[in-house]
């Protein structure tokens, strides 16, 4: 069928131009004249010695040829008659569409006298061609008297496929003509370069030899399309549109040649040509037309035409041949390339009719070697990414397994097992999945290197695989050997779907696989597992089963539990942690963050000496959220540094905005603001630049915090030191800091922490430990700061074991930093009130 429509295409095709040589010779012309020249009366050749008047008794002798010649190497004459028969002079423009011919001369001769009245010339050898612009070249007027009869011959000199390829055209209809022209040269250069720019953006994801060779025989047919339709003119010098259009069988030797090249790399199904070995296929064929491109360059086309079209059935039949037989092997690409070559072929032979003279040129005859060539590049398009699609399908199946194992990997898991997953039709018999964990590659690839790492790990996937194997209740992956049991997601993480018991039958089974041993190259390895466990519905999607395996995975982890089930409450807090964690970067920004106080009594004054501020969150839709849950957080996002600058700034506005108050206010610092620069400056330099009075400012830092990073915390807090900052030791007894490093740092101030204090009542240990280090710290020239004195017998407690200052609900709750001048000040008068 597809050939019968083929050849229906290619008969109409030829019934049409049949037809339109067969239109009378003579023309009538008049204002609406618009239409290409008929098949002439006449045809003679002789050198170029005739004459025009000469050449007119030749074509009206019985001697004139009835049919143009394909090539030759004389002077071609062609006779036509015009007839103006209005009664008005008449101006009509001839416009030369062959841009091969050399030269092409038009004589206007009286009918009666047979003298010449005018002479025009079209070819590429048109006097001042160059300057004109481009819709004007090969084009020039006649000018016929009114009611007269005319001669109108034409000579044409080419080596080049001789062919009358003019359009009559009447004055009133040139600009019109000419706009379209130049609009069609455009749309010709534009459709080409569009086409291949598409193509050259394509080839750079792949390295195919097939792309290169298509844009290699993409681009020269812009070329050789430039020399053919004239479009050439409008990016090309002159010369070398000359030059291109007296080496036209060159061109299509060298067209051929990428034409074949790029059909051999396309044809085959590897990306490297390993297909077609036959010597003369790969060599022989090339060569013939490399040495008909050589002598092309020096032979006159007279004597190519014929060689020409022999090396071209040479070429087209074999890659057909080759296509269609690759097409049934079952590389379904070759067959959009035979249905492209086809179509070329069939434009070809109706542009090499045209420009041969065999068939007159019209719109179509004369443009449909272009339009085929377009339309087979868009073929030849598709083809290349219908190639691309087959050979990444066929290595599907290697690209789905894990190199080393052989199991399968998580390209597997997307594309496979996702989609049968998914499918509602599929009867899944198990009811839930595990995702393991291996621990230990790390240690081993750091100290033994890859080689052996790798072979470790080799090892202990094998005996998982056959451990799963052995247990019914452990599902067989889709489209895979019974013995595949396991999808290798990464190195360290598996998949398995088994059928889980209310028994914990393999729950009990699993600990033997908890610590494997491997002997590997004369030594033993430990590697440890873990696993996360999900009984999941059946309507669960696959990525959200995997979701919450690591969310079980990720609770296995912080617990260090072997097996761990998925728990949905653990889930709901990671999901609030991710939350919070993307929330607070705009925090500060959306002014959901307040600074707040808490104001710290000195037991000897009883004076309000400072406070500690504490940071408050309020999110817009969860509400307030408690410190002990974002200050980790922002510590874990490396984010502390911005809560820091936020509480300084506010620090540095209430303490600015009160000289009077002789009051101190402290701000809790974590490791990162001891060590990390916050664009660009360390902590004592932003204290310094932002203005604050650091002798009215105390840092407060954990014994954790202090041997995190001890020489580097150390030398920040001289500088804050040196600035004129207070020292303060925060939750002091609960972290592991050295009495030594202690005293490096000779804080200024320790505070005890609540747990201590609360317990001062019921717990003569505790209190032993705080009157400890109430002598401790005296001894070092600090003040003590009992924290969580929340009732009288807290504070009576404190004044027993000597602490210098007291904070905690007692005395007042954390309070808004704007409220606490206000506190102050009614704080004064009751303790006035309460003296006198």
């Amino acid at each position: 069928m597809f050939l019968t429509r083929r050849w229906t295409y290619l008969f109409l095709l030829l019934a049409v131009t049949v037809l339109a040589g067969a239109a009378r010779a003579e023309i009538r012309l008049s204002d609406n004249s618009d239409h290409w020249f008929p098949r002439a009366d006449a045809y003679w050749e002789s050198d170029a010695g005739l004459t025009p008047e000469q050449a007119l008794s030749k074509l009206r002798s019985p001697d004139a040829r009835p049919g143009p010649p394909s090539v030759s190497r004389d002077d071609v004459w062609m006779l036509y008659r015009l007839v103006n028969p209005s009664e008005q002079p008449l101006t009509v423009h001839l416009t030369n569409e062959n841009a091969l011919l050399d030269r092409l001369d038009a004589f206007l001769l009286d009918a009666d006298t047979g003298q010449v009245r005018q002479q025009i010339q079209l070819g590429l050898s048109q006097p001042g061609l160059g300057a004109k612009h481009v819709a004007l070249r090969h084009q020039d007027a006649l000018r016929l008297d009114a009611r007269q009869r005319y001669f109108l011959l034409f000579r044409l000199k080419s080596d080049t496929p001789l062919a009358l390829a003019t359009k009559v055209t009447a004055a009133p209809l040139i600009d019109e003509e000419n706009r379209q022209r130049y609009a069609r040269y455009w749309a010709m250069l534009v459709t080409v370069l569009a086409i291949f720019l598409f193509n050259a953006v394509l080839s750079l994801g792949y390295r195919d030899s097939a792309y290169r060779w298509f844009l290699g025989f993409h681009g020269f047919t812009i070329v050789y399309f430039s020399a053919l339709t004239g479009f050439g003119h409008l990016y090309l010098p002159l010369v070398v549109i000359r030059f291109l259009a007296d080496h036209i069988m060159a061109l299509n030797f060298l067209l051929l040649f990428l034409l074949y090249e790029f059909s051999l790399h396309f044809l085959s199904q590897e990306r490297r040509l390993n297909d077609i070995r036959k010597p003369w296929y790969r060599w022989g064929l090339p060569a013939v037309q490399g040495i008909g491109f050589l002598i092309s360059l020096v032979a006159a086309d007279f004597y190519l035409l014929a060689p020409f079209l022999a090396v071209q059935v040479l070429t087209i039949v074999p890659v057909l041949m080759f296509a269609w037989r690759q097409a049934r092997s079952g590389y379904a690409p070759a067959y959009f390339l035979f249905l492209s070559i086809l179509v070329q072929t069939i434009g070809g032979s109706v542009g090499l009719s045209t420009f041969a003279g065999w068939v007159p040129a019209n719109s179509l005859t004369l443009y449909a070697f272009f339009i085929t060539t377009v339309i087979e590049l868009l073929i030849m398009s598709y083809a290349l990414s219908a190639r691309i699609r087959f050979l990444e399908r066929r290595q599907r199946n290697l690209l789905l397994r894990e190199s080393t194992t052989q199991l399968p990997n998580e390209a597997y898991l997307n594309q496979i097992l996702e989609p049968w997953w998914s499918n509602p039709e599929t009867d899944i018999p198990s009811n839930g999945a595990i995702l393991i964990e291996l621990r230990g590659f790390n240690e081993i690839t750091h100290i033994m290197g890859p080689r052996t790492s790798l072979k470790v790990w080799s090892n202990v996937i094998q005996q998982w695989n056959d451990f799963l194997s052995r247990h019914k209740w452990v599902q067989s992956l889709p489209t895979l050997a019974p013995s595949d049991k396991l999808v290798i997601i990464n190195r360290d993480t598996m998949l398995a779907l088994i059928d889980i018991h209310p028994d914990h039958r393999c729950q009990t089974a699993f600990e033997a696989m908890r610590n494997l041993d491997v002997d590997c190259e004369g030594q033993v390895f430990g590697v440890e597992s873990r696993i996360a466990m999900h009984e999941a519905a059946r309507d669960m999607p696959l990525d959200e089963l995997m979701r919450e395996l690591s969310v079980a995975m990720v609770t296995a982890r912080r617990h260090n539990r072997f097996v761990q089930p998925y728990d949905a409450q653990q889930d709901r807090y990671f999901r609030r942690q991710n939350r919070l964690s993307r929330d607070l970067r705009t925090a500060a920004t959306h002014k959901q963050l307040n600074a707040h106080v808490q104001p710290i009594l000195d037991l000897k004054s009883h004076r309000i000496i400072g406070g500690e501020l504490l940071l408050r969150w309020t999110h817009p839709e969860l509400g307030p959220i408690p410190p002990s849950e974002f200050i980790p957080l922002a510590e874990e996002m490396r984010w502390q540094p911005e809560l820091t600058r936020f509480v300084l700034d506010e620090a540095a506005r209430w303490l600015n905005n009160t000289p009077e108050l002789d009051l101190m206010l402290s701000i809790n610092l974590s490791v990162l603001d001891l060590i990390v620069q916050d664009d660009g400056a360390d902590l004592p330099l932003r204290i310094e630049s932002m203005g604050l009075p650091a002798h009215r400012l105390k840092v407060e830092v954990t014994e954790t915090v202090l041997m995190e990073q001890p020489d580097q915390c150390q030398q920040t807090l001289d500088q804050l030191r040196r600035l004129g900052c207070r020292i303060s030791i925060d939750d002091f007894g609960t972290g592991y800091c050295s009495l030594a490093y202690l005293s490096r740092i000779r804080p200024d101030e320790i505070k005890i922490d609540r747990s201590f204090v609360t317990a001062l009542e019921s717990s003569t240990i505790d209190r032993d430990i705080v009157a400890a280090i109430v002598r401790l710290a005296h001894n070092m020239g600090a003040c003590i700061v009992a924290e969580g004195v929340e009732d009288m017998s807290n504070l009576n407690a404190c004044r027993e074991l000597e602490c210098d200052r007291i904070q905690g609900y007692l005395i007042a709750r954390p309070m808004p930093l704007h409220d606490f001048r206000a506190w102050l000040s009614s704080y004064r008068h009751q303790s006035e009130r309460e003296r006198s």
